[in-house]
């Protein structure tokens, strides 16, 4: 079976900061949880350039994942990957 790179989920695009979801193996139908990257060619579980969101300062279980994240980046806990 071919293998193709298609573009990872946007889960949050924020004063100018984008986040994508992480797959597990870089296989679409496996995405991550509490797993994400601000780079949209950096979406395997191996990764250096992914986050989990349960280590941001900003992290709750009360709020939704995109709120975890819009309060990371008002908090320059995320910032745009240059």
């Amino acid at each position: 079976m071919p293998y193709a790179w298609v573009f990872p989920d946007r889960v949050v695009a924020y004063k100018g900061i984008n986040v994508f979801r992480v797959y597990k193996n870089d296989m679409k139908d496996n995405p991550r949880e509490f797993w994400f990257s601000t780079s949209i060619h950096e979406t395997s579980d191996n990764s250096e350039e992914i986050f989990d969101i349960r280590e941001l300062k900003s992290y709750s279980k009360k709020l939704s994942t995109a709120e975890i994240l819009k309060k990371a980046i008002d908090k320059k806990e995320i910032k745009r990957e240059d």
